[in-house]
């Protein structure tokens, strides 16, 4: 029989061996907070300790894409095909970087297979919405609205389906559309991320900066980590001329953006206003490395007056 000290230190023990053989709880608290650049150096502790463990590399994979790092992602999300975790939010993260490397046929399947694999209706729902962006990155606005029409029929009351509806409506130029999903999809009392700023930029649209500002400075007081939000932000105060608000948002740590595609793009375009063209024809061309499939990235390069 174990006497209290030796079967206190077995406990010890277990968790310590617990503690390597899976991401740590500090990592996974930060995944659920959404702050990335801290779950990315957890996660990167815990691979170090175990480089092999699959599911450590899965959960990587999904922050390296959150955070724009793309061929890191890809070779984790590949290493973690195997994990247990690797599953829904994996699936969909791998097929929207191999979609963004110029990948699209290997995406596609992925795709599929992310709702074909849909065990809840929540998870067919956001499958049919990760493919109706994919359709809007071709420029398939068609195919984006039937993608996200079967996500609401799948799940009819949700904010994020009716926030994507309005935002393919608006780019479509139905404000009226955009306008009904917008209502729609604050219903229950949320707002989500897509419907802020598809209102934002529905104000931009008509000259009602005020009213941009407004709404999403409103949603980031509730979602601050949002660096989606935080980036248009910054875009506003660019095009109003507050060149240092602008600054401000996007100075910070660059790990709190990484390299998505709207903030390099955004800090770009700041660069060229202020002044500073060289910084501003890097960014856009390192835009262009690592998002070689997206058409945006040619138009910035032309849009800079850069080589």
């Amino acid at each position: 029989m174990l006497t209290r000290r030796p079967a206190l230190l077995s406990l010890v023990l277990l968790l310590a061996y617990r503690a390597q053989a899976e991401p740590s709880a500090v990592a996974l608290r930060a995944i659920r907070a959404g702050q990335w650049r801290q779950a990315a150096e957890h996660l990167r502790q815990d691979a170090e300790r175990d480089p092999d463990d699959p599911e450590i590399a899965t959960r990587l994979g999904v922050v390296y894409a959150q955070l724009g790092y793309l061929p890191d992602a890809a070779a984790s999300l590949a290493f973690g095909e195997g994990a247990e975790r690797y599953e829904q939010r994996a699936l969909g993260a791998h097929a929207s970087v191999l979609r963004e490397l110029g990948q699209p046929e290997r995406a596609a399947d992925l795709r599929l297979a992310t709702l074909l694999s849909a065990r809840t209706e929540s998870e067919e729902a956001t499958a049919w919405l990760e493919m109706a962006d994919d359709r809007l990155v071709r420029g398939d606005l068609v195919g984006a609205e039937e993608a996200a029409e079967a996500a609401m029929a799948v799940e009819p009351r949700s904010p994020s389906v009716h926030a994507w509806l309005a935002d393919i409506a608006r780019l479509r130029g139905d404000d009226e559309e955009a306008g009904f999903h917008l209502w729609l999809s604050t219903l229950d009392g949320t707002t989500v991320p897509r419907a802020a700023e598809a209102r934002a930029r529905l104000a931009l649209a008509d000259g009602a900066v005020v009213e941009a500002l407004a709404a999403l400075s409103e949603i980031r007081r509730r979602r601050s980590r949002s660096a989606a939000l935080a980036v248009l932000q910054a875009d506003v105060f660019r095009r109003v001329g507050w060149l240092e608000d602008a600054d401000e948002l996007l100075g910070r740590d660059r790990m709190y953006y990484g390299e998505r595609l709207e903030y390099l793009a955004a800090l770009a375009r700041l660069r060229h206003d202020q002044g500073r063209g060289a910084e501003a024809c890097a960014l856009a061309a390192r835009a262009h490395a690592v998002y070689p499939a997206r058409r945006e990235t040619a138009v910035l390069v032309g849009e800079l007056g850069c080589r």
